[in-house]
């Protein structure tokens, strides 16, 4: 892209082409580079949606030169203001669009705040801090991922000092230690197949969101409490669940020791000679392993019924039944490590 008369600019996947048009050829050179644009996405398998594309006439003119543009043949469509990197841009550069946009994305978040906690004490509402840190993303008061970024930096140079330090005299194949278990679209997965540190790591991040709430809400009444934790809490236990569910009653208490431990935090009863699953009953929660449970035969049903994007046949054989009985049955597949 660098042989290009008109400027780029790139960021994530977001492209921005843009030319100061004097003259109706100033136009035809900036067609010409959004030409080169799509030699450009072809070189790196890229592919740009023409439907998604749009021009924006920046001018004060009363008749300022506008052409139309074309992406694969296809017409863009001109439009009188655009977001860019968060900033809405006007075609007579006034602010007045994004300043709206601003507003109601904050009146927004604001009926939100006030819709769940409303009847929380003042230090909960107002909490006097520029950043703070939740399930390991460094959040800021103006959502810049500068503090998460740096934090994220000096713990990967830590680390890094301290194996350059003990370990630089060591062969390649110390440096590269090949793991035991590593983690896939969320899920842990391990060398043995086994679900005990996927599950050690989900406790252990739905522990620690409860504490944030813990330390954070427990002031609140109890309707905000189970809310909270039935959003932030209970989709950290659940995710893909219908795959992991175990089956050992070790790690099923695990998991329920969470939940027991939500009951108290909601209730607010930490007595030692109260019941926690009186508590769960009070309150109306299944065990969690009933709803994993749940999940599985509704996952089972999609499946047979191509009701998601999961091929039924190469796993699920029909067991042979009797004459009589008339429910589908399926052959529970054998799986082997070795």
């Amino acid at each position: 892209m660098t042989s290009q008369a008109s400027k780029t600019g790139l960021f994530a996947d977001d492209t921005l082409l843009y030319r100061r048009i004097k003259t109706a050829q100033d136009a035809v050179t900036l067609q010409s580079d959004l030409d080169s644009l799509q030699k450009w996405e072809k070189d790196w398998q890229l592919s740009f949606n023409p439907s998604k594309c749009e021009v924006i006439h920046i001018s004060k003119k009363r008749h300022p030169i506008k052409s139309e543009y074309l992406i694969h043949g296809q017409k863009l469509a001109p439009v009188k203001e655009g977001k860019y990197l968060g900033v809405t841009i006007s075609e007579n550069l006034s602010w007045k669009p994004h300043i709206a946009a601003v507003t109601r994305k904050a009146k927004h978040s604001l009926g939100f705040l006030r819709g769940n906690l409303s009847s929380c004490p003042l230090s909960v509402k107002e909490v006097p801090v520029k950043e703070g840190k939740y399930l390991g993303v460094t959040i800021s008061e103006n959502l810049s991922w500068k503090p998460h970024i740096a934090a994220v930096t000096r713990k990967a140079n830590n680390s890094l000092g301290f194996l350059r330090g003990n370990l630089s005299s060591c062969p390649l194949s110390v440096k590269e230690v090949p793991v035991k278990e590593g983690r896939y679209l969320g899920v842990t997965i391990s060398e043995n197949l086994s679900w005990k540190p996927h599950i050690a790591a989900v406790t252990r991040k739905a522990n620690n969101s409860l504490g944030f709430l813990r330390g954070n809400l427990s002031s609140c009444p109890l309707s905000v409490k189970e809310r909270t934790y039935s959003t932030l809490v209970c989709p950290i236990l659940e995710y893909a669940a219908t795959a992991w569910d175990p089956y050992t009653q070790t790690y099923i208490d695990q998991l329920e020791a969470v939940q027991r431990r939500a009951a108290r935090f909601v209730k607010g009863d930490y007595r030692t000679t109260s019941s926690s699953s009186q508590m769960i009953a009070d309150i109306g929660w299944q065990p969690l392993q009933a709803r994993r449970q749940t999940s599985k035969v509704t996952m089972m049903y999609r499946i047979i019924n191509n009701l998601i994007d999961i091929p039924s046949d190469p796993y699920l054989r029909p067991a042979i039944s009797s004459s009589r009985d008339s429910s589908i049955r399926y052959i529970v597949p054998y799986c082997r490590t070795d």
